[in-house]
């Protein structure tokens, strides 16, 4: 996020499940891009890139609970933080370095 003045810039990836519809994806977008607007004043420009998920990578942090491509058990959640939203990666990279299984 980037703030000139009283107006502010979000740019950021949103990983969704891989199998969701061009339309299903762009719903989604939308529903982000109205809470981020609603819960900061003033003028917020929005830049979300989609990001399909993938599955030996992301399964061990997704928390769509009714996934039916799911290939391992979610055993990790993120807690965001100011420090780990502006990492310019996926989150999978860092939980990679901790050894979780299925993930390299």
């Amino acid at each position: 996020m980037q703030q000139y003045g009283g107006d502010k810039h979000i740019d950021l990836h949103l990983t969704l499940p891989y199998y969701l519809n061009l339309e299903q994806v762009h719903e989604e977008v939308e529903q982000v891009e109205q809470v981020l607007e609603q819960h900061w004043p003033g003028t917020t420009e929005v830049f979300i890139h989609a990001d399909p998920c993938l599955p030996e990578k992301c399964c061990h942090y997704c928390q769509v609970a009714a996934c039916a491509v799911r290939k391992h058990p979610a055993s990790t959640s993120i807690t965001w933080s100011p420090q780990n939203m502006v990492k310019n990666q996926k989150h999978y990279h860092e939980l990679s370095e901790k050894g979780l299984p299925g993930l390299s």
